[in-house]
């Protein structure tokens, strides 16, 4: 049978592991949280990156349009 003392010892040694533990998951909690907000954060970029960049192509579609239908052409082409 075990000494009463060591399964004491083991109990405070396994106590202290479970801390240590409930630290380390608290920790990787706020880390993911911390990489969730900075994907969220990326995501809306690339909206706003995406937005801008189709307007653009719409405006140069549109005045490429107008140029046709206005035979408008740049000073040097035939």
């Amino acid at each position: 049978m075990s000494d009463p003392a060591d399964v004491q010892r083991d109990l405070g040694r396994h106590e202290a592991d479970i801390e240590r533990m409930k630290e380390d998951i608290s920790a990787m909690r706020e880390d993911l949280h911390k990489l969730t907000e900075m994907f969220a954060e990326l995501r809306g970029g690339k909206r706003a990156v995406g937005i801008l960049v189709g307007s653009a192509a719409t405006m140069g579609a549109f005045l490429g349009w107008l140029a046709s239908v206005f035979h408008i052409k740049p000073e040097g082409l035939p």
